[in-house]
């Protein structure tokens, strides 16, 4: 059974949390979603969770999230962020992820000898090899 708790925080000082994730802050925010960084309450595991609000999207973007986290569950190599754990209500949806501590790709490489291009062609490899591209052209 699915345990989420969303709302501002008891009267008690409890944290806000989603199954068995204590919310710390918010991350990002978007049309029909927020990224919250969140912490394990046993393992004390920082993650990503993507909370989507499913009441705001049509038929085809529900069809564009339910085939990125296909994707993700396909997804294993040290460079791409992990899928952990994706939970579903009838509105939400939480998708929990590792959490990259130094940001996106989009900020400076930390190792030079990387350059965008090179992390690019690195993914667009590894994902031709493991023919999720195809995948993603079929579906």
């Amino acid at each position: 059974r699915l345990f989420v708790t969303l709302r501002e925080p008891c009267q008690n000082g409890r944290p806000l949390q989603v199954g068995f994730y204590e919310i710390i802050k918010t991350l990002g925010k978007g049309n029909f979603a927020v990224v919250k960084l969140a912490r394990h309450k046993v393992t004390k595991t920082e993650v990503a969770i993507k909370i989507i609000d499913k009441t705001r999207l049509d038929e085809s973007d529900l069809k564009k999230i339910n085939r990125e986290v296909q994707i993700m569950k396909l997804l294993k190599h040290p460079h791409i962020i992990k899928l952990y754990q994706v939970m579903e209500t009838k509105d939400m949806l939480y998708i929990v992820t590792e959490y990259a501590k130094n940001g996106e790709m989009f900020g400076k490489p930390k190792n030079n000898l990387l350059t965008y291009k090179s992390v690019f062609y690195l993914i667009l490899s590894y994902l031709s090899l493991s023919k999720i591209i195809l995948l993603q052209l079929v579906m």
